[in-house]
């Protein structure tokens, strides 16, 4: 087997990182959990200064206090319910 050196382009996967097809993909992640959830909850998707980034936070007090209580947002997101969709 041979050797060899791998090297990165650090602006180039910064440049991944802040397009607009990851913040879409990141975007439909996070809908997706919203959908499974009940409750308001509201998506923000930003642009960092080196990455793409969406935030779900809950919209309302009862779905605060609810989401408390259950980790309903948790379970959403969780890796392992996403691979069993």
């Amino acid at each position: 087997m041979s050797k060899f050196d791998i090297e990165l382009d650090h602006t180039g996967i910064e440049n991944i990182m802040k397009s607009s097809e990851v913040k879409s993909i990141l975007e439909d992640i996070a809908n997706s959990a919203v959908a499974s959830c009940e409750g308001n909850y509201d998506v923000n998707s930003t642009i960092s200064r080196d990455r793409c980034v969406v935030n779900i936070k809950t919209a309302d007090k009862e779905t605060y206090f609810k989401n408390l209580k259950s980790n309903e947002l948790i379970k959403a997101t969780s890796p392992n319910k996403r691979n069993k969709r």
